[in-house]
């Protein structure tokens, strides 16, 4: 019983780390990264005060997409090295401990990075529930209860729905 729910939280984590790839924007995000440019140099028609805005505009759009790129980036890297440790998980949830405590810091590295504040909070958001996730998994390892495992279920979907806003937010 003990290893196939432990599979089962495996399958969940393992699909979980698959979503962290519409943290990276998608090629629809470059052109309108690049739209701005456009309509700056048509700024020469328009009155002054319309550039100011034109630019901040591109130049926020432009440390989105950074973000997003080095958000998404990082969650791939880190979930390859987590996917390989989950899929034991059931005959060694200790690795997957490891595992997923690795893949916040490496995460956390990742984001002291970012310098758009709204893929760093979400970003931020999304580590927190990976951290429940440790905490759940570490009380389920102590005492494989019914009550731990249901524990377990509520920050999973936290974790899904988090790292599916970082796509949000990148515009994904």
């Amino acid at each position: 019983m003990r290893n196939s729910v432990l599979a089962g939280i495996a399958a969940t984590l393992i699909l979980f780390t698959g979503c962290t790839s519409a943290a990276a924007p998608s090629n629809s995000s470059s052109p309108a990264a690049s739209q701005p440019a456009p309509a700056a140099s048509a700024t020469s028609a328009a009155p002054t005060s319309a550039a100011p805005s034109a630019s901040a505009t591109a130049e926020s759009d432009l440390t989105r997409a950074a973000a997003c790129l080095e958000i998404g980036k990082t969650a791939n890297e880190a979930a390859t090295t987590l996917n390989t440790a989950l899929k034991d998980i059931g005959s060694d949830p200790k690795k997957s401990l490891s595992a997923l405590k690795e893949f916040s810091k490496t995460m956390n590295a990742s984001i002291a990075k970012l310098e758009d504040p709204a893929v760093k909070a979400q970003s931020e958001k999304a580590v927190a529930a990976v951290e429940e996730v440790s905490a759940a998994l570490e009380k389920l390892i102590k005492n494989p209860t019914a009550d731990a495992l249901n524990k377990l279920s509520e920050p999973l979907a936290k974790v899904d729905a988090e790292f599916t806003a970082i796509g949000t937010v990148c515009g994904g």
